[in-house]
């Protein structure tokens, strides 16, 4: 769940469940959706949600615009989320993917060999529902139809990159979640 959180209180803005990725091949029509985590529904469910702002914002009509979430941005041509205005993801479960791997990395550097340490923090893909490094010998890209990243290594690459999209970042700039509560 994504909640944004104002001066006024707290409003959830996107919900997601499920927990599967499609084993089926990809499909050009669209009609198969391949990974349906909550995370990933979430995330979906937000940018719509801030399509539907940015909308909002370049409508015609005072009241609205007024009633978006955004505003100009003082560093740039883009709009930014007005202050106060702060996004924070909640989760019922750890995060499939490197949350999950229990962890033996020692600050001593002689406890663990570099290929442990590739193993253990390395990106994690998702292949037919089980977890597994890039650098697993147990991955075979050649054998797999469908592959997406874990879970945990989405949220990482959203806390760098935003949560907004492509295509969003055309218009807005990059949206952070403040905080993540497991």
């Amino acid at each position: 769940m994504l909640a944004m959180a104002v001066a006024s209180g707290c409003e959830v803005v996107a919900l997601g469940t499920g927990n599967f990725n499609s084993k089926e091949c990809v499909s050009s029509n669209g009609r198969v959706v391949h990974d349906s985590h909550a995370v990933v529904t979430a995330r979906r469910s937000l940018m719509r949600y801030l399509y539907r702002h940015l909308l909002m914002y370049f409508s015609k009509n005072a009241n609205l615009t007024e009633k978006s979430v955004f505003t100009p941005s003082a560093n740039s041509n883009l709009l930014s989320l007005k202050s106060g205005i702060t996004l924070h993801l909640y989760v019922n479960q750890l995060p499939k993917g490197a949350a999950q791997i229990p962890t033996k990395l020692r600050l001593n550097p002689f406890s663990i060999t570099t290929l442990q340490v590739n193993s253990e923090i390395s990106l994690h893909l998702l292949v037919e529902g089980k977890v597994l490094s890039i650098f697993s010998s147990t991955f075979d890209n050649s054998a797999c139809e469908m592959v997406s990243m874990s879970t945990t290594d989405k949220i990482t690459q959203w806390q760098v990159l935003g949560y907004q999209g492509a295509l969003l970042s055309h218009f807005i700039e990059p949206v952070y979640v403040q905080s993540i509560l497991v």
